[in-house]
């Protein structure tokens, strides 16, 4: 190998190569040069045909390492032959004695489990009674409640640690309130929260709480049942349904909603109440002016932007229709213009909807067929 110890530098590089970085320069003639920082030296990598392959080869001045080029990929890769081997087992050992300890212990092993004898099924626990673990409990056992105590009661106390559980059948709390024999309080009830952390809360707040006078203690439930398994009494599988019925109601109980800010105006300002905007007895010798005066209405209400939904009330004695809009503005602006307003004959009466009245009427069975026989007078005359 040519050593150069005293090259003209033209360009100098840094390469990496093994996660070090090298110096490389180039001499007079093009040629490249790597810094040997062993030999502190430049010298330059041994270029060479491999007489049995026929590829070109080249020997790293650095690590002495032999490359081959690869034609198919265009890149340069070490050459694997024995040298190559020696020097990589000794600087990250033998693969194949660790995989042959591997075999030999798998082998060992494999007498171990073909001598085992095959175990006898299992005979099925008898059924008993269901426990409830401790991490899933959110029953709460209290006592020392006053004796005039209502249900009502219990669930306001115990629910300032916690939203109290709902019976998806029912739809009463489930809390329970003991009785003696005479169907009166006895102090002492349950109550079962959402959240297993409710539980934890009320040990810390409502244990030794003051409720009129009177001092709480309040505990995990415990469920014990006297007696032998009764299969009667214990309480059905819920369906995946029921489950997912119930999941969704806690789901709504516990999700976070925004308190309103004050002065903000309620949902029913979106409503425009319009009255006085027809006769129902009109509607009674004519049905296809219902349709008529929606259209024509909704028509006038677009004119404000936001309209949403027209619902006209046929039989309210005050010839009732209401207004849906998408914003406070364009029902705002409906009132505005149509109240007081000339529709047709009759001077309307537009004002936003309070909230609470109800204009939907209700027809009786008479009034019905009342209405079904002129609808088929209706079609008739048409034909």
């Amino acid at each position: 190998m040519r050593e150069y110890k005293h090259a003209l530098v033209f360009e100098l590089v840094k390469l990496e190569k093994n996660g070090m970085l090298l110096l490389a320069c180039k001499d007079e003639k093009g040629e490249e040069l790597v810094w040997v920082p062993s030999a502190s030296e430049w010298r330059k990598n041994e270029h060479f045909v491999d007489k049995d392959t026929g590829k070109k080869c080249y020997r790293d001045a650095v690590d002495n390492t032999i490359y081959e080029w690869d034609e198919g990929k265009s890149a340069w890769f070490p050459l694997i032959d024995e040298d190559f081997l020696a020097v990589y087992q000794m600087q990250y050992g033998i693969a194949n004695e660790d995989e042959e300890k591997v075999e030999e212990k798998a082998k060992d092993e494999e007498p171990e489990k073909q001598e085992e004898k095959p175990t006898k099924k299992r005979k099925p626990e008898n059924p008993t009674w269901f426990q409830i673990e401790a991490e899933k409990n959110t029953n709460v056992y209290v006592q020392g409640l006053p004796l005039d105590i209502t249900e009502e009661e219990f669930v306001t106390t115990m629910s300032k640690c916690g939203l109290v559980a709902k019976d998806p059948d029912s739809g009463k709390m489930k809390v329970k309130l003991y009785l003696n024999k005479d169907g009166k309080v006895k102090g002492d009830g349950r109550c079962c929260y959402i959240r297993r952390e409710s539980v934890d809360l009320a040990l810390q707040i409502l244990d030794g709480y003051n409720l009129r006078g009177f001092n709480l203690k309040v505990e995990p439930a415990e469920f014990t049942q006297k007696g032998e398994y009764d299969p009667t009494k214990k309480p059905r599988k819920k369906r995946k349904q029921e489950k997912e019925k119930l999941k969704k109601m806690q789901e709504k109980l516990l999700a976070w909603k925004p308190d309103e800010l004050r002065g903000q105006r309620p949902r029913s300002d979106k409503v425009v109440i319009m009255k006085n905007l027809f006769d129902p007895e009109t509607f009674k010798k004519d049905p296809k002016l219902i349709l008529d005066v929606q259209t024509q209405l909704k028509s006038e209400c677009e004119k404000f932007g936001g309209a949403k939904k027209v619902v006209l009330h046929d039989r309210h004695p005050d010839g009732v229709a209401e207004v849906v809009f998408k914003e406070f503005e364009n029902s705002d602006l409906c009132v505005q213009i149509m109240n007081r307003r000339l529709f047709g004959d009759r001077r309307l009466i537009a004002e936003l909807w309070d909230g609470k009245t109800k204009y939907r009427i209700e027809e009786t069975e008479e009034e019905r067929k009342e209405r079904l026989g002129q609808w088929e007078k209706f079609l008739e005359s048409d034909e």
